[in-house]
């Protein structure tokens, strides 16, 4: 996540004109891309599956005094309308195991058409982490 926050606030020139950018996380844990985002800005939704990780990405937003829409997705099942209808110019996924099928799809769906996808995977031994800056061309 650190990585991903670094990356939002030093965004590449064409995505530096663009304000407020619309950015979603997907698996938010501490959300802290997300919290930088909307510090700089940025219209913003932190996404994660539990709800124990929500009520701590809602509070620390609010004692921050930032800007965060929180809502629950699970990335392997259909992306609610809500979302679809957004169309983001940038997802950022973090620590990801593996991509499948409806995970792309989901992607798919929320992205505008030239947005950028910015993931994480994470390495065999579980503690690095490998960063890939893919642009969606639909």
């Amino acid at each position: 996540q650190l990585l991903m926050a670094g990356w939002l606030d030093k965004l590449p020139p064409p995505l530096q004109a663009i304000r407020p950018l619309q950015i979603l996380e997907v698996g938010a844990s501490l959300a802290l891309p997300s919290m930088v985002a909307s510090h700089l800005g940025h219209s913003v939704v932190a996404t994660d599956v539990e709800q124990e990780v929500l009520h701590l990405i809602r509070n620390n937003s609010r004692f921050h005094s930032l800007d965060v829409e929180i809502l629950q997705l699970n990335i392997s099942r259909p992306a609610p309308r809500t979302l679809i209808r957004r169309h983001f110019d940038i997802i950022l996924v973090a620590g990801m195991d593996r991509i499948h099928d409806q995970m792309v799809r989901t992607l798919y769906e929320m992205a505008n058409t030239w947005a950028h996808l910015l993931l994480t995977f994470r390495e065999q031994s579980d503690t690095d982490h490998g960063v890939s800056q893919v642009p969606l061309k639909l």
